[in-house]
């Protein structure tokens, strides 16, 4: 199951150190479901001029910056300037595949975007939701792929089109034509031979074949574990959406066990009910009374005999 993510440009730091787990002096993660004991089990399967432990932001960041000088980007807040793929490891996969699933996974996300265009590729172990003693019992180990969505572009051949509507436009205002130009000539989107293009890549037909698309490649690769079984198929769900999806079956689960501790606390009841029916049919009558205490939960269940 993946879960697709964008961010603008003021959120791209953010997200780099989240995955790296680097929250700054006395700061502790907002997310109460890491591990920190887990954390040295994080890997990285990005380039090693991205960062070469899972605890370095800084590598991905100065590669993310250097990256972005060759593409053309519209200068704009709202300007979307990294995606990423967050792949949690199926139910069926067997743990000793993990690695071999995740470097699977990395290698068709680079088959999709290019590897130059990878900014981080992280996977993590030390998240899940913990039981009263501690033991991780919900939660998956999953991988966080962040990268651009970029479009090569013919420059020159884009130039000439403009050019050519500024001329029809201005053919009787010689002077409007000539600070037309003169704008297109300073435009900075026509120096870079690629551009970032998020809605052009990540469109609907690309969403709709991901996930069949990944379960084509993992199936090749001899990777067992069911990304898409083609009768629900594939979801696209915010990593918020998955953590819900997680937590609401693990309450289903506490709920099971619930309705069974019930279950044998109604037996038990009846087998006390049982037993002092049981020891009054055999008292002796006229003999000292003495006493048998029996304990349920807090209380204290005494019969005088």
């Amino acid at each position: 199951m993946a879960a697709l993510t964008k961010h603008t440009e003021s959120g791209v730091y953010y997200h780099l150190c989240h995955n790296t787990r680097e929250y700054g002096p006395g700061k502790a993660p907002r997310n109460i479901e890491i591990d920190q004991e887990r954390m040295a089990l994080n890997y990285t399967l990005h380039p090693s001029d991205r960062g070469r432990d899972a605890g370095d932001h800084r590598q991905s960041m100065k590669y993310y910056r250097q990256r972005m000088k060759s593409v053309y980007k519209m200068d704009r807040k709202d300007t979307i300037c990294t995606a990423e793929w967050c792949v949690t490891a199926p139910h069926d996969l067997p743990k000793q595949e993990q690695k071999a699933f995740f470097e699977s996974v990395y290698e068709f996300m680079n088959s999709k975007y290019g590897e130059k265009n990878c900014i981080q590729c992280i996977t993590h172990f030390d998240e899940g939701v913990k039981n009263g003693k501690g033991e991780v019992i919900a939660g998956s180990p999953h991988m966080h792929y962040t990268f651009l969505a970029t479009k090569e572009v013919d420059n020159q051949k884009e130039y000439a089109e403009k050019l050519e509507l500024i001329q029809e436009k201005y053919k009787e205002d010689p002077r409007g034509y000539e600070k037309a130009k003169n704008r297109l000539d300073h435009s900075k989107k026509y120096k870079y031979p690629e551009k970032l293009d998020f809605k052009g890549v990540l469109n609907r037909k690309h969403l709709q074949t991901f996930h069949p698309e990944l379960q084509a490649w993992l199936d090749k690769a001899g990777i067992q574990g069911s990304v898409y079984n083609g009768a629900t198929g594939g979801s696209n769900r915010s990593v918020a959406e998955l953590k819900l999806e997680t937590k609401e079956k693990l309450l289903a689960k506490e709920k099971q066990r619930n309705n069974e501790l019930e279950r044998k606390n109604k037996v038990l009841k009846e087998q006390v009910k049982a037993l002092q029916k049981r020891v009054n049919s055999t008292a002796v009558p006229g003999k000292a009374g003495w006493k048998t205490q029996m304990h349920w939960g807090n209380r204290d269940i005494e019969q005088e005999l």
